[in-house]
């Protein structure tokens, strides 16, 4: 097999030797190379083209099988992560790189990944790192001083305890962003990261979703948003948090001030959809809310969030729930109020957005889709727009 990603690989290997500098990113993600040893050998070549390069600064390789290619691959990563003194964004996801398999080469990340001096975003999801390995990489964020975006999901690192993640986030003074989704973590790690942000002073973004922190680590978590000041955006969505940890969060989010966008969906909420609906009555910070697959039938809850949209000009509120929704939505409509709401229909399904009246069709400027996972089209509406032109939602 030539053309496509061979000759692609091929040019970028001319101009990283010649340190051209209109090659400063390189992706080539999704390219599984494993069974094209033509395409193996150039790819082992531009990692060794990399490692004395001085242009690129952003590289996306996941998805390339890294971890069934061999040693020459592997070692060549590391390589650039001791020597290259230019690369600041690395993304090596779903490789297949098996850390917790390879106690060398996890090791050897370890000790580059302490010594790096210029990577600022790291996406090393989805690597089996686990037990032994975690607790290596953890050492070295203990003592990075330059990563600023760090990606682990789809792993199961160690959260607390003396090797725990969470234990080295306490010395970690740089990271501001932090994925840790689908790294099965439980009510001690949620409780032991809660911890950590109640002192934690540079984390502005934390994902943590699809994980199984449930009642007392989603209370916890709650709990240190009182003393926190640096979160902006926290995702805990699908850790089935019940109305024990919605109420609490409800509770902080009265007088937090610097959250904006709190992701909660596809938990089991129950009552606390009015508690939190309340405590938006006095919140001034958040703008965007998402409660997808949150059923909200309660007319008190209805009612304060119909008067938080009525307030505060700008927020989403993102619902997937469309007889919710739909009542929000059109108790807002009749004030004209100058918010937007989100619905993001079931797969498959092409019949959920219209909007009727005497115009059936809508301008770009009052519709726009935008492409999720699992093939979701999400559509953001301008309320005030709709109202000027007359129209009324039928089916949100």
């Amino acid at each position: 097999m030539r053309g496509g990603v061979i000759e692609s690989i091929e040019e970028s290997i001319s101009k990283l030797n010649n340190n051209d500098p209109s090659l400063t990113e390189l992706d080539i993600s999704g390219n599984n190379i494993v069974n094209n040893e033509e395409a193996i050998e150039l790819f082992v070549a531009l990692l060794v083209a990399l490692i004395n390069n001085t242009t690129l600064t952003t590289l996306n390789i996941s998805n390339i099988g890294i971890g069934n290619i061999g040693s020459q691959a592997t070692d060549a990563l590391l390589n650039i992560l001791t020597k290259n003194t230019t690369l600041t964004t690395l993304n090596i996801s779903r490789n297949s790189i098996d850390f917790e398999r390879n106690p060398d080469f996890t090791d050897k990340f370890r000790d580059a990944l302490k010594d790096n001096k210029t990577l600022t975003s790291l996406n090393i999801g989805f690597n089996n790192i686990r037990l032994l390995s975690s607790k290596e990489i953890v050492k070295a964020l203990k003592v990075n001083r330059t990563l600023i975006e760090l990606d682990i999901s789809w792993n199961e690192f160690i959260i607390s305890g003396e090797g725990g993640l969470a234990n080295a986030l306490k010395d970690n003074k740089t990271l501001t962003s932090l994925n840790i989704s689908h790294n099965n973590i439980d009510n001690d790690g949620a409780i032991a990261l809660a911890t950590v942000l109640n002192t934690n002073k540079t984390l502005t973004t934390l994902n943590i979703s699809n994980n199984y922190i449930k009642v007392d680590g989603g209370v916890e978590l709650a709990k240190s948003l009182k003393k926190n000041t640096t979160l902006t955006t926290l995702d805990i969505d699908w850790n089935g948090i019940n109305v024990a940890g919605g109420v609490a969060l409800a509770e902080e989010l009265e007088t937090n001030t610097t959250l904006t966008t709190l992701v909660i969906s596809h938990n089991n909420l129950g009552d606390a959809v009015t508690a939190l609906a309340e405590a938006l009555a006095t919140n001034k910070t958040l703008t965007t809310l998402d409660i997808s697959d949150t059923k909200i039938y309660n007319s008190s809850a209805i009612k304060s969030l119909k008067e938080y949209l009525e307030r505060n000009k700008n927020i989403i509120i993102r619902n997937n729930h469309k007889s919710s929704l739909k009542q929000i939505i059109l108790g807002s409509l009749d004030k004209d109020v100058v918010a937007k709401a989100a619905y993001i229909p079931p797969k498959n399904n092409n019949n959920n957005n219209r909007i009727v009246k005497n115009d059936s069709k809508l301008k770009n400027s009052m519709k726009i889709p935008q492409r999720l996972a699992d093939n979701k089209v999400r559509y953001d509406y301008n309320l005030n727009e709709l109202t000027k032109k007359g129209l009324i939602i039928n089916q949100v």
